[in-house]
């Protein structure tokens, strides 16, 4: 069997802020801090074999926190980025629901018919979350993986596992910074084994 834990990046200044951020970036603020610190706690005393991350800074940051207990370097891949969410990418959630409310509503309501305006649409990041996939099935044996991502990369994996349209891609719960999936992999099949668990930062306040 191999474990895939997925963790989304701790708080950022931007999200805070309600800004999109997409392949864009901005600084973990304090309580991304904290959380990050959390999430190391909580995987120090599993044995985690890599550490793979979106190059994203809010998730290579979070990811090399968690990597220090276990001593190990923090791999790149650019599977793992968030959407590329185009012009829309550093602008506040309020502007666009403004200027392009017809787009900014599919994209949280009805994200079956969300188009990108020149960034990528939720079947893009499909594919290439399940490209990551394929290529952890092909790991060896009683390996647990860690990968640091982002909230859409997660969830349009977690879809793809158990068979839900993109029309349920914002299903609950939220995914909070830092939550971790689950998910194992036995004979070449993948199952969704839990989903944004953030009990960790509960404990850790």
């Amino acid at each position: 069997m191999i474990t895939l834990y997925l963790a989304r990046h701790c708080e950022t200044v931007w999200n805070a802020e309600k800004r999109m951020q997409g392949w864009n970036d901005s600084a973990p603020n304090t309580c991304g801090l904290s959380q990050s610190a959390a999430l190391a706690d909580r995987l120090s005393s599993i044995r985690i074999d890599h550490i793979i991350s979106s190059p994203t800074g809010r998730a290579y940051f979070t990811a090399e926190t968690a990597a220090l207990p276990h001593n190990l370097l923090v791999i790149k891949d650019d599977r793992l980025r968030e959407i590329n969410l185009g012009r829309w990418e550093g602008m506040l959630e309020s502007q666009i629901r403004t200027e392009d409310p017809d787009c900014y509503y599919n994209f949280w309501k009805n994200p079956a018919d969300y188009l990108a305006d020149g960034g990528e649409n939720f079947s893009d990041v499909s594919a290439r979350m399940q490209s990551f996939l394929d290529s952890i099935k092909k790991g060896p044996e009683g390996e647990t993986i860690l990968a640091l991502s982002h909230t859409v990369a997660i969830r349009t994996l977690c879809i793809f596992l158990t068979g839900r349209p993109v029309s349920e891609l914002w299903f609950n719960p939220v995914i909070a910074p830092t939550a971790l999936t689950e998910i194992r992999i036995e004979d070449g099949h993948a199952q969704l084994v839990s989903f944004a668990d953030s009990s960790h930062l509960l404990s850790h306040r």
